[in-house]
């Protein structure tokens, strides 16, 4: 519905390409009185990325875990691994 919006004039997407990965209850959920939604983002893009289950908690973002690895990742240029 995003991309409809954005791209009405725009051929549609090969939705055949992508793997859709089913949410469980075990998946993340942000704190909704928190604005740590890019953390919670980036950190999801990157376990899902490297075919790792995404397990971790608002805690493991609000205590800086989550933020120390993005960065991590950024600053050794590990984001091919």
């Amino acid at each position: 519905d995003e991309w409809m919006d954005k791209k009405q004039n725009g051929p549609p997407p090969d939705w055949s390409k992508w793997r859709k990965i089913p949410a469980s209850r075990a998946t993340p959920q942000q704190d909704p009185e928190s604005n740590d939604c890019g953390v919670f983002v980036l950190y999801t893009a990157d376990l899902l990325s490297q075919d790792l289950p995404v397990e971790f908690t608002q805690e493991d973002i609000t205590d800086g875990l989550c933020r120390h690895w993005i960065g991590y990742r950024i600053l050794n240029k590990s984001l091919d691994n």
